[in-house]
């Protein structure tokens, strides 16, 4: 902010020279407080500005005249002299600051028209910023994507955490497994309703649209991705928790059949290139 645009300025020349002040000063204080990105508030505030220091500068041109024809004290003219040219001062700095809010409005308004980048492209950027572990599989995640390109990333899926831990549990009965893939009479992959929710979960549709209306900033995506992330992992955990506690009583069939198939299934899912799973989970 130009310090010939600000109320304390102006409100130490009036007092350091005997001036009358004429809601100047108001009208600085109005102009610092408004936001950056208010161009139009900002301009309107210039104007006010502009108006009220070019009547007071004439009023106070005045009254030197009439002060040097009344022969009065040299300070009184010397003191209106520094106090006009003060306001001149206030009128250049806004002059200039007009220039500069003008740009800011145009660039604001050509950004506005851009078209937004691809939402592909985006996630593939904005995965390169989520840090740790987890920022490692999602580049991955993306890598993938992207290979599937706009046209074919949204297919890509996974499969439902709730339906596939509580497949897996030790304590979930044959007969309710088999209704759980009622859908594929029990075939690989599971689709369809598992009695908890869809069996698999296609993260670049609803969940992405859910989670970034159009226009959202980079940080929805970042918690998207992180979602996502969550969601895989927990699946993938739970998979091998059911292998290693199958192993220890001598491999997962010790779960039923159809368990030990399922978590082969998933872990040959994890080999495929193609498949979100193969992203190091």
């Amino acid at each position: 902010m130009d310090k010939y645009l600000t109320e304390s300025g102006w409100k130490a020349v009036v007092q350091k020279f005997k001036v009358t002040d004429n809601n100047l000063q108001r009208a600085l204080a109005a102009y610092e407080k408004l936001a950056d990105d208010k161009h139009k508030e900002r301009l309107e505030a210039l104007d006010s500005v502009d108006t009220l220091a070019s009547k007071l500068k004439t009023l106070l041109t005045d009254g030197v005249k009439t002060a040097k024809a009344q022969k009065a004290k040299p300070e009184v003219a010397k003191n209106l002299t520094s106090a006009i040219d003060y306001l001149t001062e206030v009128m250049e700095a806004s002059k200039a600051e007009r220039k500069l809010i003008e740009a800011a409005k145009d660039k604001g308004a050509a950004q506005s028209k851009a078209p937004e980048p691809p939402m592909l492209d985006r996630l593939v950027t904005v995965a390169q910023t989520i840090s740790g572990s987890a920022g490692g599989r999602l580049r991955k995640v993306m890598a993938i994507a992207a290979k599937k390109g706009s046209s074919g990333y949204k297919s890509l899926w996974f499969y439902n955490y709730e339906a596939a831990a509580h497949f897996v549990q030790f304590h979930t009965g044959q007969e309710e497994r088999r209704k759980m893939t009622k859908a594929t009479n029990g075939k690989l992959p599971f689709k369809g309703d598992s009695g908890h929710g869809d069996w698999q979960i296609f993260p670049f549709e609803a969940s992405l649209n859910n989670a970034c209306r159009k226009g959202c900033p980079d940080k929805d995506l970042v918690t998207f991705l992180t979602w996502m992330d969550g969601q895989i992992l927990y699946s993938i955990n739970e998979m091998s928790r059911v292998q290693s506690a199958g192993d220890a009583v001598g491999g997962g069939s010790a779960f039923g059949p159809s368990v030990d198939e399922f978590v082969t299934h998933v872990g040959n899912l994890a080999k495929d290139s193609s498949h979100l799973y193969s992203a190091g989970y």
